[in-house]
């Protein structure tokens, strides 16, 4: 009974491991290098200022490229972030190179969704112009900062 048992199993284990392989014909074949961009799905401006931009998205989505995106300054001066829950007050500072705040925007009241902040450097007065900035987010007990070129 014992050897009838192991037979038993390794017969079912060399029958399972011997199918053929089938092939799922609605998925295409990848090159070998491939490139996904993020896409804003239905972006809107919920505020804006002379020098800050508040962009929302309910959802984000990728798509497969043959190239990856040109390089776009409009990407460089930009910081996202999440906000999961339903209301959230958020604050945006942006500091000189020493730490210190040079203007700051306040948004209350923010929905769950995708947010991005983008700065229009070129509307700096000539005072607030230095070779680099921290663009700093406070949202629901988070922060997130990045440097800006």
């Amino acid at each position: 009974m014992k050897y009838f048992c192991t037979l038993i199993f390794f017969i079912i284990i060399i029958a399972g491991c011997g199918k053929k392989q089938t092939i799922n014909f609605n998925q295409p074949e990848l090159p070998g290098t491939v490139y996904y961009e993020k896409a804003w799905v239905e972006p809107k401006i919920v505020l804006t200022d002379s020098i800050f931009t508040l962009i929302k998205a309910a959802r984000l989505d990728s798509f497969l490229v043959e190239k990856p995106m040109r390089y776009q300054s409009s990407i460089d001066n930009s910081l996202q972030f999440n906000i999961i829950e339903d209301s959230c007050f958020t604050i945006v500072n942006m500091q000189n190179p020493d730490g210190i705040v040079i203007k700051s925007f306040i948004a209350r009241f923010l929905k769950s969704g995708f947010y991005k902040v983008t700065l229009d450097l070129s509307r700096l007065s000539d005072q607030y112009k230095f070779p680099y900035y921290f663009l700093k987010v406070e949202y629901c007990s988070f922060e997130n900062y990045r440097k800006i070129p």
